[in-house]
């Protein structure tokens, strides 16, 4: 039997003879069988590798066996026990105390990982595993793979206690027959994001009473994961007196090629009231500083503050926290892990309210105001990925939020809503994805490194000096499913050689004494890499690249030589719900549906095309019309 398999993804239970088999037991040994016949390359659409059953299951009946350790003693030895498996940042250190026939508590003594995403995975799950005395509970969702280290740490550490891992991988029975509950509200948001969030502070300052549903554990969908940067204009930061709307929305205009879909009118008017928005942020306990992004010609660029005035780099989860906690202090309820999954119209096709579901309980909630979808893309979802971005089908998925499975499109589409569709997802940095799973610092590898890039076809197709910015775009325009960095042993250093070797031995990456060996290794062209790599030295030697410019011109000359796959990441989507300049849902006729309103990513169709300009025009433009939508539905629920 052969199973089609998204192997990046591949994070969720494999259950084999009655026993729970955690995901971080099995995924080496999968990720070694599918690098050994893919080469390293994403699987496209229908062309998705295929592994065999059987060596799937060969691999977790191994990797059950060393994790149980044969211990299947009635009962444990009291104690405390620690064991350390990898998240997805570094090691998380877990401690378990069990007496003879109960796990008594589980604790994360260390980790690093990410602020709002894994690191609430530390919190959210020990207290499920104890509660269930199973680590057969459900991973965190948003977070699976700081869980699935969690649940192997503490598999572990049952292990060294002397537990029957099967008594304790139970998986917890789920209520068959949910209950049934009616609420009433003024205006619900759907997605918790800076959208969405924007969305549901706005509508309670403006006196309306706010429903806020995430489907996941963890709220802050995208913004989460993102920089935490917010592009605007005349803030408290860089109000220089001169109104720079303009530049700034021609900036962002004329940067995605004047696409038909994208809406002038819109990016104009988020410039607008950028300044304002960002002052509005910083009222509720957001702490930027100024810098640059997406190549601007001025520090447009809102970032978060690491505490000594510096930028930090991954600060959007400061953004979700500033607002969700003026939520909640305001009165808001916030309700995690129940999605939507309808909306509710009257007989004239108004939106009045939603149906959402959480694991015990259906929930149908009136909203007088109206209903606004602020869920996110649709990058996680590879029927609509096929449907509305087929030009960007096989990207790796490596940025973007767990819960973009498309639910604004699906809810939208339900009640007549037209969608808007560019062909393409939303692209994020160039990556060497699967090595940097792997701990190769690939950033500062590209610092470093002698290299060139070369397309599938094995040629050159952009000035490697532009970086990751100027490189991600080259991609998208090069139209190549699969990029290669190709490097000789020139400039690295121990540290970058044990890391690539590493990466060599899971068939992450592919080395070769010649080049002719190492594309060999790798299943790419070998003599159009060589005459690529010659006509490279022959310009290194005469001191200039005639082709694209580079400056940095140094010969590939020196073994042993390394080809690793470089990709076009996701990060999110664009296409989505048309709306209006009010953050009304728009039919195709361009008729409102009265009571549905739209923000944030789920409406990237009217702001992008193809490019996303870095350095937080999205969370500008998410906050901008959030703040809109909240304003209308609240409106209408008060008149």
């Amino acid at each position: 039997m052969d199973v089609d398999l998204n192997i990046d993804i591949f994070f969720d239970k494999v259950r084999t003879n009655g026993r729970v088999l955690h995901e971080n037991a099995i995924y080496l040994t999968v990720r070694k069988e599918y690098n050994k016949s893919s080469k390293g390359k994403p699987p496209k659409g229908e062309e998705r590798k295929k592994i065999s059953m059987k060596k799937i299951m060969t691999g977790a009946l191994v990797m059950s066996v060393m994790l149980a350790g044969g211990a299947l003693a009635e009962g444990m030895n009291p104690g405390t026990y620690e064991s350390t498996f990898r998240g997805y940042n570094a090691d998380i250190r877990v401690k378990v105390a069990v007496c003879a026939d109960r796990i008594e508590s589980v604790e994360v003594a260390e980790q690093a990982e990410s602020q709002n995403i894994g690191a609430k995975a530390c919190e959210i799950l020990p207290e499920r595993i104890v509660n269930a005395q199973s680590i057969g509970v459900d991973s965190v969702s948003g977070a699976t793979i700081t869980s699935a280290a969690i649940k192997a740490a503490v598999r572990d550490a049952l292990n060294q206690a002397g537990a029957d891992i099967d008594v304790y991988s139970a998986v917890p029975e789920k209520t068959e027959t949910k209950k049934t509950v009616e609420l009433s509200t003024d205006v619900v948001v759907i997605g918790t994001g800076i959208a969405g969030e924007s969305a549901a502070v706005t509508a309670q300052e403006s006196g309306a009473q706010v429903i806020l549903l995430e489907k996941l554990d963890i709220i802050g969908g995208s913004t989460n994961a993102s920089g935490g940067a917010v592009m605007g204009v005349d803030s408290p930061l860089n109000d220089d007196g001169v109104d720079d709307t303009k530049e700034w929305a021609d900036f962002i205009y004329d940067r995605d090629e004047r696409h038909e879909n994208v809406s002038y009118e819109k990016i104009k008017f988020v410039a607008d009231v950028s300044g304002e928005n960002i002052k509005w942020l910083m009222e509720k306990g957001y702490d930027p500083v100024l810098g640059y992004g997406g190549n601007s010609p001025v520090m447009w660029s809102h970032r978060p503050n690491d505490g000594t005035g510096k930028q930090l780099a991954h600060g959007g989860w400061k953004i979700i926290n500033a607002l969700n906690d003026a939520f909640i202090s305001g009165g808001g309820t916030l309700m995690v892990a129940t999605p939507a999954t309808k909306l509710l119209t009257d007989e004239t096709g108004k939106v009045v309210g939603v149906e959402a579901e959480s694991e015990d309980t259906v929930y149908t909630i009136r909203a007088k105001g109206g209903v606004i979808l602020a869920c996110g893309g649709f990058d996680d979802n590879e029927e609509l990925i096929q449907k509305y971005a087929p030009k960007s089908d096989g990207l790796f998925n490596i940025g973007a939020n767990a819960g973009d499975d498309g639910d604004a499109i699906t809810l939208a589409e339900a009640v007549g809503a037209e969608i808007i569709s560019t062909g393409y997802l939303m692209p994020s940095w160039p990556t060497l994805h699967r090595c940097e799973l792997n701990g190769l610092n690939a950033f500062g590898l590209k610092n470093t490194a002698n290299f060139i890039y070369v397309n599938e076809k094995m040629e050159r197709y952009m000035n490697e000096s532009e970086g990751m910015e100027g490189q991600k775009f080259k991609m998208i325009v090069d139209g190549s499913t699969q990029f290669y960095m190709v490097m000789d042993s020139t400039a690295l250093d121990g540290a970058y050689v044990e890391q690539l070797e590493s990466c060599v031995e899971k068939g992450l990456a592919f080395k070769g004494e010649t080049l002719e060996e190492a594309a060999q290794q790798a299943g790419v062209d070998a003599q159009t890499l060589e005459n690529t790599v010659t006509h490279w030295n022959e310009m290194a030697e005469a001191g200039a690249d005639t082709d694209f410019g580079n400056e940095k011109v140094n010969p590939l000359n020196t073994a042993p030589y390394y080809i690793i796959p470089d990709s076009k990441g996701v990060t999110g989507s664009f296409g989505g719900v048309h709306i209006n300049m009010d953050a009304q849902v728009l039919r195709a006729d361009g008729t409102a549906i009265e009571g549905l309103y739209a923000a944030g990513e789920c409406t990237n169709g009217d702001f992008y095309y193809r490019d996303y300009i870095c350095g937080g025009s999205s969370l500008a433009m998410g906050m901008a019309f959030g703040r809109v939508a909240g304003e209308n539905t609240a409106q209408n629920a008060i008149q």
